[in-house]
């Protein structure tokens, strides 16, 4: 896979289009698994999916948000870092923060899965 060359360091068409074509299949999954589970779904797009459901335990689903605000500001950081080029140590930083914030993501969806 060649990705060398383009003027973002970053950016690489191919692992885009795959990224891409994964979210949209967990979404896809996610959606006809809401529906057999009788969920409405109310909103889907490329990256998002918006469900309308009750959950018995809201604890913990206030637990999962916390993550996922810490995962969001993680992003924000390294939208921050990227927004005038990436500099070597920059390409480093950006690695371990994408790391810290896949942990905060999965702790939600462990969570998220325990509220049944």
């Amino acid at each position: 896979m060649e990705c060398s060359g383009l003027t973002f360091d970053l950016y690489c068409p191919p692992v885009a289009e795959a990224t891409v074509a994964m979210g949209r299949e967990v979404i896809t999954q996610t959606i006809n698994k809401a529906k057999e589970l009788g969920i409405q779904v109310l909103y889907g797009d490329t990256d998002s999916l918006f469900l309308k459901e009750r959950f018995p335990d809201d604890k913990l689903i206030s637990e999962a948000a916390e993550y996922l605000i810490k995962a969001a500001k993680i992003y924000k950081k390294i939208v921050d870092l990227a927004k005038d080029g990436v500099s070597p140590e920059d390409k480093s930083e950006i690695v371990s923060l994408l790391k810290e914030a896949s942990i905060y993501e999965r702790r939600a969806g462990i969570l998220m899965l325990k509220t049944g």
